[in-house]
């Protein structure tokens, strides 16, 4: 049985998810994220990845990364692309 290309792409979007959380600073955003990441992990055993934009830090998130339950954080601020960065703030 031949698989299309588009039945591949259907398949590799089902692997993937992100979700958005934003808020007024001081909010505990990275550290629900921090609960969040440690329960998906408790149920699947999967790692999570923190992909920040604001440039706020993730040291509530630490304790996991050093744990190996979160990849090491992503600050979008600092990739060196500008294609990649936001063009604005939502």
């Amino acid at each position: 049985m031949n698989v299309s290309g588009w039945q591949r792409r259907q398949k590799m979007m089902k692997a993937f998810k992100a979700d958005l959380i934003y808020g007024a600073g001081g909010t505990t955003k990275t550290s629900d994220i921090g609960w969040a990441a440690l329960w998906y992990y408790q149920h699947t055993g999967k790692k999570s990845r923190l992909v920040s934009g604001d440039g706020g830090g993730w040291e509530p998130v630490q304790p996991l990364v050093d744990q190996g339950i979160n990849e090491k954080p992503w600050a979008i601020g600092l990739w060196p692309s500008r294609v990649l960065k936001p063009s604005r703030r939502c």
